[in-house]
């Protein structure tokens, strides 16, 4: 009874791992053929990427696919392709993190120290404070106040 228990068992665990193998397969296969964007495509949209970045789009919380991708002469197809199958990441996901490393930035240069967390994410280009802390969580796996407070540690170890 035990011996043909561990051979189902067995059976089983290797038909289970058989099926994860093909499917996994068959994701990558479906992601090379959902693959709109050629790889020349891929270096002018990163580039021209890179280059409006630098513009900090992000600042303004109703930057939308559309926008950006008509800011970098792309269509929004191509350039939400690109964010998830080179980029590996969604379109708000890269905003976001652009977002929370302004916050960090505008943190460390000590001239917001008047200011509000909130009132800093907000000049950041996010909507809300919850979607700031949920952003920034997700980020840095820190809440803001967390992420401050190391941020002195580092500056000030204790001796």
């Amino acid at each position: 009874m035990i011996l043909s228990f561990t051979i189902v068992s067995l059976i089983l665990a290797t038909t289970l791992g058989i099926l994860f193998y093909k499917n996994r397969l068959r994701v990558e296969a479906n992601k090379l053929i959902l693959s709109r964007i050629k790889q020349d495509q891929v270096i002018e949209i990163s580039a021209a990427l890179d280059k409006v970045m630098l513009e900090k789009p992000y600042l303004d919380p109703d930057l939308s696919l559309f926008r950006l991708a008509d800011q970098i002469t792309t269509s929004d197809k191509n350039l939400s392709c690109f964010f998830n199958q080179h980029l590996e990441t969604s379109f708000y996901d890269y905003l976001n993190k652009a977002r929370v490393n302004e916050f960090i930035d505008r943190i460390k240069s000590g001239e917001y120290q008047n200011y509000s967390l909130s009132g800093i994410a907000l000049d950041c280009g996010f909507k809300s404070k919850s979607s700031f802390y949920r952003a920034f969580k997700k980020e840095k796996h820190l809440s803001p106040k967390e992420y401050i407070e190391f941020l002195k540690l580092a500056d000030h170890p204790k001796k």
